[in-house]
C-alpha cells in the first residue's frame, strides 16, 4: 500500500474517529481548490478520509490480509475466483448520497397540514461535468486509459504483482483537456435548491417527509439519492394563521 493515509490527515494509526473527522475538516478547507488549494492534494485527503471515517475500510486498511480469501496472500493458487487485487470500477454508476434536514413549521401545520416550501444549499457534484471536473476529456498518458497500474514487490524470497488506481487520473482512466467551466475543474460546486412538500394533518413533532430523488446528485449516470426533512414546531405567530385556524386553535383551550 503505497500511501499512509495516517500520514496524509496528520494523525497517528490509533486516532479517534473525532481527532480523524477535526483533521479532515481543517485539512479540506486549508486545500479546498475552490479556496486556491491544490486539487489533487484535495483529492488525497478526501481518499484519506473516506477510507479512515468508515470502521469497515479502516479495518481493512490497516489489516490488508482480511481482505484476501482464507487470508492466502496471493488468491487461490489453483485458480478460480476473484482476484483479491482487483480494483473497483470507480467510473461505474453511482448512487447519489441523501440529504437530511431540520425544518421548523408553525404550528398550525402539525394540526391542518398542509404545503411548504423549503431552501437549502449544499456542495455537490457538478451537474455539468458529473463530477468529473472535465468540460474535455483525454486519456490518461500514465496507465493508456486502463484507470490502473501494476506495482511489483519483493518480499519474503516471493516476487508479488499487483495493481492499483493509477495516482494521474485517480482510477478514472483520463484526465481534463479542458476544465469544466461551471466548477472550474474542482468537480463540485454550490448548488442552491427549492422544493415544496406535504404535510399530513394531525402530525407529530420529529415526522419526516422527504423526496425521492431529490439528494446529491449520481455519478456517472447514477440516480439521485433522496431527501429527509425532520419537521419541527415554531411557535405560530398570530399574523400566520387564517381566521377559522386561529378560531380552531382557540377552540382547543375553550375546555
Amino acid at each position: 500500500m503505497n500511501k499512509d493515509y495516517y500520514e496524509i490527515l496528520g494523525v497517528d494509526k490509533g486516532a479517534e474517529q473525532d481527532d480523524i473527522k477535526k483533521a479532515y475538516r481543517e485539512l479540506s478547507k486549508e486545500h479546498h481548490p475552490d479556496k486556491g488549494g491544490d486539487a489533487e492534494r484535495f483529492k488525497e485527503i478526501s481518499e484519506a478520509y473516506s477510507t479512515l471515517s468508515s470502521p469497515e475500510k479502516r479495518r481493512d486498511y490497516d489489516n490488508p490480509m482480511r481482505q484476501m480469501p482464507g487470508g492466502f496472500p496471493f488468491g487461490n493458487p489453483f485458480g478460480g475466483g476473484r482476484s483479491p487485487f482487483r480494483t473497483p470500477d470507480v467510473n461505474a454508476p453511482r448512487r447519489g448520497r441523501n440529504i437530511v434536514l431540520e425544518h421548523e413549521l408553525p404550528l398550525h401545520y402539525f394540526i391542518f397540514g398542509g404545503k411548504f416550501k423549503a431552501n437549502f444549499s449544499f456542495r455537490d457534484a457538478c451537474p455539468d461535468c458529473s463530477g468529473t471536473g472535465a468540460e474535455e476529456k483525454e486519456t490518461c498518458s500514465n496507465c493508456g486509459g486502463q484507470g490502473q497500474v501494476m506495482e511489483s514487490k519483493q518480499g519474503q524470497g516471493v516476487f508479488i504483482q499487483s495493481s492499483r488506481a493509477c495516482p494521474a487520473c485517480m482510477g478514472r482512466g483520463f484526465t481534463a483537456k479542458k476544465k469544466c467551466e461551471s466548477c472550474g475543474g474542482a468537480s463540485s460546486r454550490e448548488v442552491d435548491k427549492d422544493i415544496t412538500l406535504e404535510v399530513p394533518p394531525n402530525i407529530r413533532e420529529g415526522m419526516v417527509v422527504g423526496a425521492t430523488g431529490e439528494g446529491h446528485i449520481g455519478l456517472n449516470g447514477g440516480p439521485n439519492g433522496d431527501l429527509a426533512i425532520k419537521l419541527y414546531i415554531k411557535l405560530p405567530r398570530a399574523e400566520d394563521l387564517t381566521e377559522e385556524q386561529r378560531e380552531m386553535l382557540e377552540g382547543l383551550y375553550d375546555d
